[in-house]
């Protein structure tokens, strides 16, 4: 089944992102005019739509309006189905998306790559193992090229995932002098190809977070990722340790803390 969430888009924009998100599906030989009658579910039930441009205040209720939605259009359907996710949002909704419902269910999530068109680069149920690898940290960074600046000794560890386009350095948003960790993919730089390992690379990720989190210091991430693979990050770490996710506000050009992903269950 799908489940779409497009934000900060007006309804002219975002009708044809669903229309598109749909086709993908229907292309690959989903019946979905059959699954929505059996099923009685309507376009508003797996479209998550809000034209609003998320302020400072809405973070946090944003990504549990989208929970409760998903989670009343879940029950409405009695087997357990796969949901195939598509995400038009900020990176850091898709990441806490995946920590507060990734565990719960089946899913599979797209990224879409321009003239590639989509591809589901997160499909737990793609290989046998990879439930089980995704439950298991690693320790050996083969996707990763990390450095590290600041004070080693410092609380505050500011995790910058760098995938996509480089992020903006983050100033004084932690203070003076807090431990950075500045993380970009090893070998593909400021794009992240579709045939990559994105599971694993996903591991890793959510394994650098954690043992961060193991070592008793303050997380602050800072997303700069694909949605696809910030929804599998989410997916791997959770929603039970204080890891704090920050977004880039464009409009003012600086940093902003949206939540604590331990405050949104």
């Amino acid at each position: 089944m799908p489940y779409s969430i497009v934000t900060d888009k007006p309804i002219g924009e975002a009708e044809p992102i669903f229309g598109n998100h749909e086709r993908v599906m229907s292309e690959r030989g989903t019946r979905l005019d059959v699954l929505f009658s059996r099923f009685r579910i309507s376009n508003t039930d797996w479209r998550y739509f809000d034209q609003n441009r998320v302020d400072d205040e809405h973070w946090k209720d944003l990504v549990r309006d989208a929970r409760s939605h998903f989670l009343r259009y879940s029950k409405r359907i009695p087997t357990n189905v796969r949901y195939h996710f598509f995400f038009v949002t900020p990176s850091a909704i898709a990441l806490a998306f995946g920590a507060v419902v990734g565990r719960d269910i089946r899913s599979k999530a797209y990224q879409y790559f321009g003239p590639g068109g989509f591809q589901a680069v997160f499909d737990p149920e793609s290989r046998g193992e990879a439930y089980h690898s995704l439950r298991s940290p690693v320790s050996d960074y083969k996707q990763l090229a990390i450095e590290a600046t600041g004070d080693p000794e410092s609380q505050d560890v500011a995790v910058i995932l760098q995938f996509g386009h480089p992020l903006s350095p983050i100033g004084t948003t932690l203070g003076p002098s807090p431990r950075c960790l500045s993380v970009s993919h090893i070998t593909h730089v400021g794009h992240l190809p579709g045939n990559s390992d994105w599971m694993a690379l996903a591991v890793e990720l959510g394994s650098l977070i954690l043992a961060q989190v193991k070592l008793g210091k303050n997380v602050h991430v800072f997303v700069g990722l694909p949605t696809a693979l910030a929804y599998a990050v989410g997916y791997i770490v959770g929603d039970h340790n204080r890891i704090m996710i920050y977004h880039h506000d464009k409009r003012r050009d600086q940093y902003i803390k949206v939540f604590s992903l331990n405050e949104l269950a």
